[in-house]
């Protein structure tokens, strides 16, 4: 697959209606990327057949706030054949791992099944650093002060309430960048604002 193709699952702010809260699906040359984990992934049943071609899924979690997250307990039953990358920004916003916010927030109490169990291959990271690579794509983290630069003000939103998900193709940049804006970094550290995926 040369080209990218996004299929916004869900883009709504905090509380979904007839929009699920932030959850976007990239597939392009070869990989599966899910940014966010908003009540959005409960339309994944709508794309099996997207998710049959791909051995392996990307999730990328901009912050731990529940409206980005939740969604976590709707991935199980798409992804136990597959190998299951989940990437969290953990020290960089945060003071613990995203494999501690991860297994506290599914532990036992709360849901039936350990992430560790959702399929044979699961793999918990943090971001290694701004700007780091999956199996074939490049991926680097924005900050606000690049977030306005790229977008201005106002910045094109999936959500009349938050300004949670921002796309727009950049003049010059290539047909193959996406960049993809939540609503983190006025609680928290800005370094995690948005995604910037290179895919060209």
């Amino acid at each position: 697959m040369s080209e990218m193709t996004i299929y916004i699952l869900g883009s709504a702010g905090w509380i979904p209606g007839t929009n699920e809260t932030s959850c976007i699906m990239v597939e392009n040359r070869g990989e599966l990327f899910i940014l966010d984990a908003g009540t959005g992934m409960s339309n994944l049943r709508k794309y099996r057949e997207v998710l049959d071609r791909y051995d392996t899924v990307h999730l990328l979690l901009s912050h731990y706030h529940l409206d980005h997250m939740i969604g976590l307990i709707y991935i199980d039953p798409f992804i136990r054949e597959k190998r299951f990358r989940v990437y969290g920004p953990e020290r960089m916003a945060y003071p613990e791992t995203t494999e501690y916010y991860l297994h506290a927030f599914l532990r036992k109490e709360f849901f039936s099944r350990s992430i560790d169990t959702f399929s044979d291959d699961v793999r918990i990271m943090d971001f290694p650093a701004e700007s780091f690579s999956s199996a074939t794509r490049r991926l680097q983290l924005q900050n606000r002060s690049t977030r306005r630069r790229l977008f201005g003000s106002p910045w094109m939103t999936g959500s009349s309430m938050r300004q949670t998900l921002c796309f727009r193709r950049i003049p010059g940049a290539g047909s193959g960048r996406m960049f993809f804006f939540t609503n983190a970094g006025s609680m928290h550290s800005p370094v995690m604002t948005g995604i910037h995926l290179f895919c060209s």
